[in-house]
């Protein structure tokens, strides 16, 4: 059950970049979508059905990225947040007519969590990009150090 559900997951997780990807390897330059198996097309079908899972699977930890954005207008608001902390700057937050700090800090961290969003899909974009070559060079190593195991 639990190789199913990471399965589905994963394909989730890529298959808008996959069918972008499909699109961009196989349409001319006029735009009109035209089926065609090249190599490209089959190398990426292979790392989306069965690398990627199979990665995935293996190294769990791969789907959450651990770059978070944060951007500087987030840390200077809390930090003058931080430092205003009494009641006359949170009267003045509360009728500034423009826009309060408060909403300024939550305008703030909605565009760091798109940011993170699309940072996560492009890594696991590349990571389905790679999957394939990091699956070889795993398996390479882990087969010579039994191929060793077994000399020894």
């Amino acid at each position: 059950m639990k190789i199913i559900k990471s399965t589905l997951t994963s394909y989730l997780r890529v298959v808008l970049f996959y069918l972008l990807l499909f699109y961009l390897v196989t349409a001319p330059p006029t735009g009109p979508f035209i089926f065609k198996w090249n190599w490209a097309n089959v190398y990426f079908t292979a790392a989306f059905f069965i690398c990627y899972p199979w990665l995935i699977y293996l190294y769990p930890h791969l789907i959450r990225p651990r770059l978070k954005l944060t951007s500087q207008s987030t840390h200077a608001l809390r930090q003058t947040m931080k430092d205003n902390q009494n009641g006359a700057q949170g009267y003045h937050n509360s009728l500034n007519p423009v826009v309060s700090r408060d909403r300024l800090l939550m305008k703030s961290e909605t565009q760091d969590a798109l940011m993170n969003s699309e940072l996560s899909f492009l890594i696991q974009g590349i990571l389905l990009l790679i999957a394939a070559p990091i699956l070889l060079c795993l398996y390479l190593v882990k087969g010579q150090k039994v191929l060793r195991r077994h000399l020894n």
